[in-house]
């Protein structure tokens, strides 16, 4: 990106660029597949963004039928459509952020066909739409902060540290961001995070300074009131106990309620983090609330549900549209450390009386009155990967070297991309003499042994 070509009128900003997988939109490239592809994205929307520039390559096979279209809405506007045969280019939008509004929404909605049988078109999987996440970026122009709270989620990519106290800033910044940052210890050209000396908390010349591990208990729970570009803090209590459950909503869990308009099969993912839970339950159930539209003449319908892209069950679907509801049981078998994907698909088998000519449309909805619950709980991650995933409630991560710092910082930053479910981090220089921890991290010069975890 040549940033000599930035307009002249945004010269006074500053500017930030990331692909689809640095701003944790894509983890690699996006294939969808299907007749009526879609994928939504959100970008946040920070009360000092000027605009962004949004950059989409895309990507659809050459054998599509000529009328085969490709439409981005914005915040649910359709804003450009293109063809969508042999297209391989990228697609730019210059947005601008809305009042009031957290996050601008971009849908990018597919609308392909190979051939003139419908039958065939849905249950094939030639037709697909590709984005490339290296390719597909998103440029940021905004002015400086001049309050804690923007500062903390600014579209800046680099913030240093040099101070083992404030470690754990690491993990709580990049879980409140909407886009993840670098971390770096030490200097560097970069906006900074320092201790100040007093009970206050301010910003100096592109530079935080925060009270130590008070303000940071703070920031993960109420950050919305570190407004201004001065904050005192006269008080903190203690950080509240990790809460215990055996039922999960959707709407705890942050789920909407859904629906989805399409043909032939519609898809709703649920992603279920068992680190919410507290690990893998023996048993978990979901209590699944959910409608569709009825099915079309000869038509059968099937409700199937997939786990991490396995099915465990499919149930014919009969009778009146109104809402409905199941008792679905998760096999402990297919549940992983970490982040899980529960899909729900409607499968509508068209008959071959409606093959041709109008196209059948359906609907799903998925309510966020569905829940999970369970009984017993297994917390005993054997591989490493698993225990980053697990980690919940009480963390102390061991330090005993400020050598090992930059590594800390490391971890914690890329930590808070894959697990967000950790109450408290508090640095220790030694093993604590309580059993107060819901885990602890201990890092130290290598021995010659790997990575272990041990009780």
């Amino acid at each position: 990106i040549n940033e000599s070509n930035i307009e002249p009128l945004l010269k006074d900003v500053s500017y930030s660029a990331y692909n689809f997988k640095e701003a944790n939109l894509l983890g690699d490239d996006l294939v969808i597949k299907g007749i009526n592809p879609k994928y939504d994205f959100y970008i946040p929307s920070y009360y000092n963004l000027v605009e962004v520039k949004v950059n989409i390559h895309l990507k659809a096979p050459g054998f599509l039928r000529e009328d085969s279209t490709i439409t981005i809405a914005v915040n649910d506007k359709p804003t450009l459509s293109l063809p969508a045969k042999g297209l391989d280019k990228s697609v730019s939008l210059t947005l601008k952020p809305v009042k009031g509004e957290a996050f601008i929404k971009v849908s990018i909605i597919g609308n392909l066909r190979v051939s003139n049988n419908i039958c065939e078109d849905v249950f094939s999987d030639k037709a697909y739409l590709m984005i490339d996440a290296r390719e597909s970026y998103l440029e940021f122009f905004y002015r400086d902060t001049q309050d804690i709270y923007s500062f903390l989620r600014s579209y800046s990519k680099k913030l240093c540290i040099k101070n083992t106290q404030l470690l754990p800033l690491a993990y709580y910044v990049n879980v409140i961001s909407g886009i993840p940052k670098t971390f770096i210890w030490g200097e560097g050209d970069c906006d900074r995070i320092e201790l100040s000396q007093g009970q206050n908390s301010y910003i100096d010349n592109k530079t935080l300074y925060v009270p130590g591990e008070g303000l940071i208990a703070f920031i993960k729970e109420y950050q919305q009131l570190l407004f201004g570009k001065e904050v005192s803090l006269i008080n903190v209590g203690a950080t509240k106990d990790k809460e215990t459950y055996d039922r999960l909503s959707f709407k705890d869990l942050g789920i909407k309620s859904t629906t989805v308009h399409g043909v032939g099969n519609l898809s709703i993912s649920i992603p279920v983090d068992t680190a919410r839970i507290g690990g893998i339950p023996d048993r978990l159930f979901l209590r699944l609330f959910y409608a569709h539209t009825p099915q079309h003449q000869r038509d059968k319908m099937e409700l199937r549900i997939y786990i991490n892209d396995n099915l465990i069950n499919a149930y014919p679907l009969e009778g009146n549209s109104g809402e409905k509801s199941i008792d679905i049981e998760i096999p402990f078998s297919e549940l992983v450390y970490g982040r899980n994907n529960l899909s729900v698909n409607l499968v509508n088998f068209t008959s071959s009386d409606n093959c041709f000519g109008a196209v059948t449309q359906s609907a799903l909805s998925v309510f966020d009155k569905s829940y999970f619950y369970w009984s017993k709980i297994h917390k005993k991650p054997t591989q490493i990967q698993e225990f980053l995933k697990a980690l919940n409630g009480k963390v102390g991560v061991i330090i005993q070297s400020e050598e090992l710092a930059p590594i800390l910082l490391k971890l914690l930053s890329e930590l808070a991309i894959i697990n967000k479910n950790i109450n408290s981090i508090t640095v220790l220089n030694s093993y604590p003499k309580g059993g107060d921890y819901d885990f602890l991290i201990h890092l130290k010069r290598s021995d010659g042994k790997p990575f272990e975890i041990y009780n």
